[in-house]
This record gives C-alpha cells, structure tokens and sequence, in this order.
C-alpha cells in the first residue's frame, strides 16, 4: 500500500502547472524535457514548472503523479485562523463567559495585528 497524498503548491506553481495542462494536455507535465525546450519560445509558465522541478524533483513528480492543491495565502491563512476563533466564540459565547473572553481576547489581537501590519484581509478587518 502507498501512502499518496496530495501536494501542497505554490500558487504561481499550481497556475503554471493547470496552464501547461490546458495548452499541452494532462500528459505534459511528466515530459519535462519537451517543457524545458520551449522555456525560450512559451509563456513564463513553462520556466516556473521548470525552476520547481529543478528545486525538488521528488515532490514535483509527487504532484504530477498524485495531485496538488493551491497553497493558502497568508492572508487565507489568517482569515482562517479568525474564523475558527469566532466560531469558537459562537459556541461557548452563551454558557461560559471565561472562555468566550479568551475568544474575544484572540478576535481582538487578531484584528489589532493586521492593522499593524497594514494588510487588508476581507472577513477579519475589510468588508
């Protein structure tokens, strides 16, 4: 039995590997010579499936072979962690006002961050 678990990619990977998939066919992506001898006449797709087949060979086959997935961005990612913290509060808002404060507490450090750091993220501190 194998242990085949999806792979988790970059974005700019992942859309540059569904592009080459698109124009050349689900195939493309195991013949990585023909990809690099069109890095010169294609589309910056093939030089970023390329540069990551070069930097990890293994995991790049591993993806080919049993599927990726986009890598969230950091963004996601926060707005994520903010909505298990709020869900979290919906839950025990009504029967447990200490753990409901540790909630609003998290909510609030969460909010003050982004705000530090001057991103927007929707759902957390943008509409």
């Amino acid at each position: 039995m194998t242990n085949e678990t999806i792979v988790t990619l970059p974005k700019e990977v992942a859309e540059a590997m569904d592009e080459i998939k698109r124009k050349n066919g689900e195939g493309a992506l195991r013949d990585l010579p023909q990809i690099y001898s069109l890095i010169e006449e294609g589309p910056t797709s093939y030089k970023t499936v390329i540069d990551y087949a070069r930097s990890d060979d293994n995991l790049y086959f591993e993806a080919v072979v049993n599927g990726y997935q986009v890598e969230a961005t950091p963004e996601e990612r926060v707005r994520e962690y903010f909505e298990k913290a709020s869900s979290s509060y919906k839950v025990v808002a009504r029967c447990d006002a200490v753990e409901a404060s540790h909630f609003i507490g998290r909510m609030t450090a969460i909010r003050e961050l982004v705000d530090i750091l001057d991103i927007s993220v929707s759902g957390v501190n943008a509409k």
